[in-house]
């Protein structure tokens, strides 16, 4: 299921770029203290809550979307990786 969603993903930034860099790379929000306790949703180093971070608290296995950006901030693409 991971990958159908990192492919639809890809899909997206290729049909609407500016959209999904917006909801992925650019728009966070204040993580709460259970957001930041939970046990998978994974919550930005500045205690930010991004869209990624809730995606991959559901894919909560050894794998996790990962958002492949250039030293610019820009997406290239989204990937699975694997967890150690």
């Amino acid at each position: 299921m991971i990958k159908e969603t990192v492919d639809f993903l890809n899909a997206a930034l290729e049909e609407e770029y500016e959209s999904v860099y917006r909801l992925f790379a650019d728009f966070d929000v204040p993580a709460t203290q259970e957001m930041i306790d939970h046990p998978t949703i994974q919550v930005h180093h500045e205690h930010k809550l991004r869209m990624i971070g809730i995606l991959n608290g559901f894919f909560s296995d050894n794998q996790r979307i990962i958002m492949v950006q250039n030293d610019k901030n820009h997406i290239l693409r989204f990937e699975v990786g694997e967890v150690n």
